[in-house]
């Protein structure tokens, strides 16, 4: 046969945009009982089992004696009928960060591991380097001393792919009030993943919906608790034997920050002396439980017989053995 213009091949490739691949033959003038030509795969094409959608021509198929030809049907002659051939052009991609555990707030010294899924399985050559917001003087890198490689398993929709892991432990200073987050994210000097198909990447991007901060509800505050001031409900004046005084320790976020809920563990104790500066010990008040708004502690003071008589004052404040006194996040 000869054609008088270009046959045209359109696959069953179902690209992500909802067009299939196409390939043209060259028309011919020499009679010829078949021709061959390439199809290449472009960006977004995909197939587990490439089969041809169509055949046609503009103009004619034509054998010697004259005759045009006009049945382009292929049933039961089609590639997949004669051969398996999988065609995978869809890059892969990150599709989703996550962390573990995922949710509270984190103290110095308190670890999250956060998790890089990819769309498909992938090889990776080199590292996957990474800061957040809380701190983007820490790098983190995927692989690590902690998790030495990506590992793979099944996703949400059941279907292999490849992940990795890194660890952040937080550091003094590091600090995010709102929700922990990839603040840069990029391949090493010379890094890429590579799919089973060939389909190389060489930079990377976390999708908008599928971020750390959409998938973990995690804050980061490293600044130590401290005593804002010492107060007492009692009033000024002189107070004998068996007089219980009231006092209170009230927390702060920091120097100059504000009112700090607090967790305690186990019991304290505010010692009293007199003077300022204090210089006779004249007892103890024991406390045992945060205040009722979560940013004090109350100790009851009972003035006794041997106490020194004089203008009483906090002269520490202690923990007893293995007790704790924490804000939310742990410092």
């Amino acid at each position: 046969v000869t054609a008088d213009a270009a046959v045209v091949v359109t696959f069953n490739t179902n690209a992500s945009d909802g067009s299939d691949g196409t390939e043209e033959i060259p028309s011919w003038a020499s009679v010829a009982i078949n021709k061959t030509d390439w199809y290449t795969v472009v960006e977004g094409d995909t197939s587990s089992d490439l089969t041809i959608r169509s055949i046609a021509i503009t103009g004619n198929i034509t054998d010697r004696a004259g005759n045009n030809m006009t049945d382009f049907s292929i049933a039961g002659n089609n590639l997949n009928d004669v051969s398996t051939i999988q065609v995978d052009g869809v890059f892969p991609s990150i599709s989703k960060v996550t962390a573990a555990p995922s949710t509270g707030a984190l103290a110095e010294g308190e670890a999250t591991n956060i998790t890089i899924q990819f769309s498909e399985e992938v090889t990776l050559t080199g590292t996957i380097d990474l800061t957040l917001n809380s701190d983007n003087t820490q790098q983190l890198s995927i692989p690590n001393a902690d998790f030495a490689a990506l590992v793979t398993g099944l996703n949400d929709d059941g279907v292999s792919v490849s992940s990795g892991t890194v660890t952040y432990t937080v550091d003094d200073g590091d600090i995010e009030n709102t929700s922990l987050d990839i603040e840069t994210i990029a391949f090493s000097a010379g890094g890429k993943i590579v799919d089973p198909a060939g389909n190389e990447v060489t930079s990377i991007t976390v999708p908008a919906d599928q971020e750390l901060r959409d998938n973990s509800d995690l804050t980061v505050e490293t600044v130590e608790p401290v005593i804002g001031t010492i107060t007492t409900t009692y009033v000024t004046g002189i107070y004998g034997i068996g007089a219980e005084i009231p006092i209170t320790a009230n927390f702060l976020n920091g120097a100059g920050g504000s009112a700090e809920d607090m967790t305690l563990t186990g019991t304290g104790t505010i010692n009293v002396g007199i003077g300022n500066p204090a210089v006779v010990n004249n007892g103890t008040a024991t406390f045992t439980a945060v205040d009722g708004l979560g940013k004090s502690v109350t100790g009851t003071y009972i003035v006794s017989t041997n106490d020194t008589e004089g203008d009483i004052s906090v002269t520490s404040i202690e923990l007893v053995n293995t007790s704790t006194l924490t804000d939310v996040p742990g410092n």
